[in-house]
């Protein structure tokens, strides 16, 4: 089910601000979020992730490693009531594929890099080779730092999409700032509940807009419409 957000009527409506739009709506896209329980959250994540592998990014990656050609995924390890892609990151890793997750790197200039891994994190007993962030985010220990632009596919969450792929985060900028660093040919995939789907969310200079949206109701082929997208295109 999409959202109606009634009092968005078109991408700057006069007299509004943007961050200031863009802040209320995080607070009603993660009270939604939050609302799910976390049978929920289970079960429409076990509807979305099959869904991930029919997409024809997939389907070329699969070709390309059937070919003996490396093939590179980055996908974040879920957490609170995120789309669950623990199920994805294995089943990755058992095909062969290289996987990278993101971390944050701290410093006065906080950012995403990314890390290969080999294994993923049980939410219950995550093993010596992960450690839980301030934000109860699970990553790596000892990060092997892999550049944005070897990944051939990424996989990100938000707290809402809409339909031409515009994704509205927590605020930081951290995957805008990572996916500037990507190759333009490389696939942005958008996993989210369809409770997170708006009509039109606000973008800004700098947002960077995915090319699928992948919810347990379908997927979204975003049709960007009148901004100005330069990080590849979202309408492959």
């Amino acid at each position: 089910m999409t959202v109606q957000l009634q009092d968005i009527q078109a991408e700057n409506p006069p007299g509004s601000n943007k961050l200031d739009e863009k802040a209320r709506l995080r607070q009603t896209f993660l009270a939604k979020r939050n609302a799910l329980l976390p049978k929920t959250v289970e079960g429409l994540s076990g509807a979305i992730l099959p869904r991930i592998w029919r997409l024809r990014a997939l389907r070329e990656l699969d070709a390309r490693r059937g070919a003996g050609r490396p093939a590179w995924i980055s996908c974040y390890v879920d957490f609170g009531q995120e789309v669950r892609t623990r199920p994805f990151l294995r089943k990755a890793l058992t095909r062969g594929y290289r996987v990278a997750v993101p971390v944050t790197r701290p410093g006065r200039n906080e950012k995403l890099i990314l890390s290969e891994v080999e294994d993923v994190p049980d939410p219950e007993d995550p093993g010596p080779e992960w450690v839980r962030t301030r934000w109860g985010l699970f990553e790596p220990r000892h990060p092997r730092p892999v550049e944005p632009g070897r990944m051939d596919c990424f996989v990100i969450p938000g707290l809402a999409f809409d339909r031409r792929g515009v994704r509205l985060g927590f605020g930081k900028g951290y995957y805008d700032g990572l996916l500037a660093s990507a190759r333009p040919d490389a696939w942005r995939i958008g996993l989210a509940f369809s409770t997170q789907l708006a009509d039109r969310l606000p973008w800004t200079k700098g947002d960077v807009p995915m090319h699928r949206i992948v919810t347990e109701s379908g997927v979204v082929r975003c049709k960007p419409l009148d901004m100005d997208l330069t990080f590849g295109g979202s309408n492959r």
